[in-house]
C-alpha cells in the first residue's frame, strides 16, 4: 500500500495527550512530552493538551484542547498527517476512529489489567464484597474493553514496552483479526504492525541544580539514609508493606527514612492504596518522624531528589497487572544511578536480578523487604557496585534510542495494509461473530444481504415501525387535547387569561422566559394524565437538563442517568457537566459521549475522577446536547418520588431550560 503522504513533504506529527502537560507531569504525560522532544527533530510536531499547562518548548507547538471540544480537535488534525493516541483519546474525540490520516496507538500502558486490580481493591472490604460488587466491576471493566478493542480496531502501527508486553498485545490482535493475511503480507515479523518503544530516560547527564532533601526537608538529616519512591501511590502498587517494614527498621535505625516524591497526582488521580497508606503511617507514629510525603515534584526538578537519595523502591503485588507492567518510576533511578530494590515478576526485576542493580524480593514479605533495605543500606561497597552497574545499562533506554522504531515509522508512515478491507466491513456489519473483528461472511451470504429483495424488506420493516411509532405520538396527543377540552376555563374567564398575550409577553423575554412557559405546561399536562414517571424536555439546542444534590458519603465517582430515547436511533453528541454548585464558573468534570450508546428506558454510567472529600457537599450535573433538534434529541426520566436510599444522595432540585421543575431526574450515585 502506498503512503498517504508525499515523499517530498515532512510528515506533520499530532500527539494527542490524554493526561496534562505543564511543570508537573504524570508518566503518560511525560512520554507525550518526550516523544514530541525526539520526532522535532526530524518532523513538523504539534503536542495537544486537555488544559493549559505551564510548560513550552521552543521545538514544538504545545497546544490546548478540552476533551469535549470535538469541532476544534478535528480542526487540528486535519492540519497533520500522522496522529499519535494513549489511553481514552478516541473515547473523547470518536471521530478518530474513522479519520484517514494515519493513526499511531500507544499502548505502553495496558490500563485494562490495571483497571481490574484497581477494581478489585476498591471492592475489597468484605462489607461490600457481595455479587453486587463483582456486577459492578464487570460494568467498569466491559467500558475499558470497549475502549481497548476501539483502539486495536482503529490503528495503523501500535507501540509497547517490552516484548511481554509485545505478546500479550499481538494475542488481542489476533483475537480482532489485525492479524490476517493482509498485515502478515506487509511484514510477517509484524514489527510494522506493533513494535517496542519503551518509557526512556534523557541523554543529557543529571546534575543537581540546589539542595532538597538531606540537611533541607524537615526531619531529614544530612547523615541520613534516604529511601525514595518515585511517582504515585496507586491500586497496583503495595505500599503497605513498605509501611510495615518502615516500622520495623525505625525500631532498629533512626537514621532510615523514606520520601514519597508524589501525593497529589497532576491528572487529580486519587487512589484508594494512597488513602490506606497515609493512614497506616500515621497509625504508625511515622510520618514526619520517619516517612515523608510530599505533594509533586516538578517535572524539571526531579533530579535533584534522585540524586541526594540513596536506595529506589518500587514494590507491588503478584498479579496480572505486574507480569506486563513496564514501571516508569524506575527509569528515573537508571537515570540518576540509583541502587534499586524491587518486587519480583516484572520486567524490570528481571533486569535488576541479570545486571545486578541491586536486590529484588518476594511480593507482600515483610521480613524479605526488611533484610533487603538493611543489606543495601549497610553495605556501602554494594550500594556502589549496584550503582555503577545501573549507569552502565541506563544508556540504552535514552529517549533517542527507545523512540527508534517510532522515528523510521513517521520518516514513511503509511496506513495499516488491512484497513480499507477493515472499514469496508465494519460499515455493512457483515461479520459473522455479530461483533467487530470477526470473520467475515462468505461471498454467498454478502450477496444475500445486499440483494434488492432483501435490502427492500429490509426498508419496509423500518417504514413499519416508524408509522407505528407515529401512530403512537398521535394517539397520545389527541388524549391530551380531549383533557384539555374537558377541563377548560369558563367563558368569563377566558378572558381575562387569554393565552395570545402570555405568548407574546414570552417570546419578548426572549428563550428564558419562553422555556418557563414550556415548562409550566408540560407540567399541567403531566399533572392531568396522572404521570408519576415521565420523560423530561428534550435536551436539544440551548434547552438543558440538570439536578442538584448532596452527596452521603466520600469519595463520589459515578452517575447514573435513566434516559428516553423514543425508541429513535439519535445521533448527536451529548455533554455531561458536574459542578460544585449551579453558579460555580468553572466543571469538575465534563464528559462527551456520542448519543447512540443510550438505551430507551436504561440508565448510561457516566464515571469520573474521585470527589475525596464529597460527604455532606452540593453538587449540581446537567446534560446539554446543541447540535439536537427537536424531534432528534434525548430525554431524561423524571418521577415524584426522591428517596435517599434509591439515589444514593439527597436529591435536592430539577432545572429545566434554566428554571426550577417540580420533582426529580431519575438518576443514582456511586462512591468508592
Amino acid at each position: 500500500m502506498e503512503s498517504s503522504i508525499s515523499s517530498r513533504e515532512r510528515p506533520r506529527i499530532l500527539i494527542i495527550s490524554n493526561a496534562l502537560i505543564g511543570q508537573q507531569m504524570s508518566g503518560p504525560a511525560i512520554r507525550c512530552f518526550e516523544f514530541a522532544n525526539v520526532l522535532s527533530k526530524f518532523f513538523k510536531v504539534s503536542l495537544v493538551t486537555p488544559s493549559a499547562g505551564n510548560l513550552a518548548s521552543e521545538r514544538f507547538q504545545i497546544l490546548t484542547c478540552e476533551r469535549h471540544e470535538e469541532d476544534k480537535m478535528q480542526k487540528i488534525v486535519e492540519h497533520h498527517d500522522v496522529i499519535l493516541i494513549q489511553g481514552q483519546v478516541l473515547e473523547f474525540f470518536p471521530f478518530l476512529k474513522e479519520t484517514k490520516k494515519v493513526l499511531v496507538v500507544d499502548l505502553y500502558c495496558p490500563f485494562i489489567l490495571e483497571e481490574l486490580e484497581k477494581q478489585r481493591r476498591l471492592w475489597s472490604d468484605p462489607a461490600t464484597g457481595s455479587i453486587q460488587a463483582l456486577e459492578e466491576q464487570q460494568r467498569v471493566h466491559e467500558t475499558i474493553s470497549r475502549i481497548v478493542r476501539d483502539q486495536l480496531l482503529a490503528g495503523d502501527y501500535f507501540l509497547c514496552a517490552h516484548e511481554r508486553q509485545r505478546d500479550f498485545w499481538l494475542g488481542m490482535l489476533c483475537g480482532l483479526n489485525r492479524v490476517n493475511p493482509y498485515t502478515y503480507h506487509q511484514d510477517p515479523s509484524a514489527r510494522r504492525l506493533l513494535d517496542l518503544v519503551p518509557f526512556g530516560i534523557p541523554s543529557e547527564k543529571p546534575i543537581h541544580s540546589r539542595q532538597v532533601l538531606k540537611g533541607v526537608y524537615k526531619g531529614i538529616t544530612e547523615q541520613d539514609k534516604v529511601l525514595i519512591w518515585g511517582g504515585s501511590i496507586l491500586n497496583w502498587l503495595d505500599t503497605l508493606t513498605l509501611i510495615k517494614a518502615m516500622d520495623r527498621i525505625s525500631q532498629i535505625r533512626k537514621d532510615v527514612k523514606l520520601f514519597f516524591m508524589g501525593t497529589e497526582h497532576p491528572d487529580q488521580i486519587r487512589e484508594k492504596m494512597l488513602a490506606d497508606t497515609l493512614n497506616l503511617s500515621k497509625k504508625l507514629g511515622l510520618t514526619g518522624r520517619t516517612v515523608f510525603f510530599h505533594t509533586w515534584v516538578p517535572y524539571k526538578e526531579r533530579q535533584n531528589y534522585f540524586l541526594e537519595a540513596d536506595i529506589g523502591l518500587s514494590i507491588h503485588f503478584s498479579h496480572l497487572e505486574t507480569r506486563f507492567s513496564f514501571r516508569t518510576r524506575i527509569l528515573d533511578y537508571l537515570w540518576t544511578g540509583l541502587p534499586i530494590i524491587a518486587t519480583r515478576g516484572d520486567y524490570f526485576s528481571e533486569l535488576i536480578q541479570t545486571h545486578r542493580l541491586g536486590l529484588t524480593v518476594e511480593a507482600e514479605d515483610v521480613e524479605d523487604l526488611i533484610a533487603a533495605i538493611l543489606k543495601l543500606v549497610e553495605d556501602q561497597d554494594l550500594r556502589q557496585n549496584c550503582s555503577e552497574n545501573v549507569k552502565a545499562v541506563a544508556s540504552r533506554f535514552s529517549w533517542e534510542v527507545v523512540t527508534q522504531p517510532l522515528v523510521d515509522f513517521c520518516q514513511n508512515p503509511t496506513k495499516a495494509a488491512d484497513k480499507w478491507r477493515w472499514k469496508a466491513e465494519q460499515n455493512f456489519g457483515i461479520f459473522s461473530s455479530g461483533q467487530p473483528g470477526g470473520l467475515p461472511i462468505t461471498p454467498l451470504q454478502r450477496a444475500t444481504l445486499t440483494s434488492r429483495n432483501y435490502l427492500d424488506k429490509l426498508y419496509e420493516q423500518i417504514l413499519t415501525n416508524i408509522r407505528a411509532q407515529k401512530a403512537e405520538k398521535i394517539a397520545l396527543l389527541d388524549r391530551i387535547a380531549d383533557l384539555e377540552d374537558k377541563q377548560r376555563m369558563p367563558s368569563g374567564a377566558q378572558s381575562k387569561f387569554k393565552v395570545g398575550p402570555y405568548l407574546v409577553w414570552a417570546k419578548k423575554g426572549g428563550n428564558h422566559v419562553l422555556g418557563l412557559f414550556k415548562n409550566l405546561r408540560a407540567e399541567r399536562r403531566r399533572k392531568k394524565l396522572k404521570l408519576s414517571q415521565y420523560p423530561s424536555c428534550e435536551i436539544q439546542g440551548a434547552d438543558t437538563v440538570g439536578e442538584s444534590f448532596i452527596a452521603v458519603k466520600n469519595n463520589l465517582y459515578r452517575i447514573d442517568i435513566k434516559f428516553a430515547t423514543y425508541l429513535r436511533q439519535v445521533r448527536h453528541d451529548l455533554l455531561f457537566h458536574l459542578k460544585e454548585d449551579r453558579n460555580a464558573k468553572q466543571d469538575l468534570v465534563c464528559l462527551k459521549i456520542h448519543t447512540s450508546q443510550l438505551r430507551d428506558n436504561a440508565f448510561y454510567s457516566f464515571i469520573f475522577p474521585q470527589q475525596i472529600l464529597s460527604e455532606r457537599r452540593s453538587y449540581y450535573f446537567y446534560l446539554e446536547s446543541p447540535d439536537s433538534v427537536k424531534g432528534d434529541a434525548v430525554s431524561v426520566w423524571c418521577t415524584e418520588e426522591a428517596s435517599s436510599d434509591q439515589f444514593h444522595c439527597q436529591p435536592i432540585q430539577r432545572y429545566e431550560r434554566g428554571w426550577k421543575v417540580g420533582d426529580h431526574i431519575v438518576f443514582r450515585v456511586y462512591y468508592v
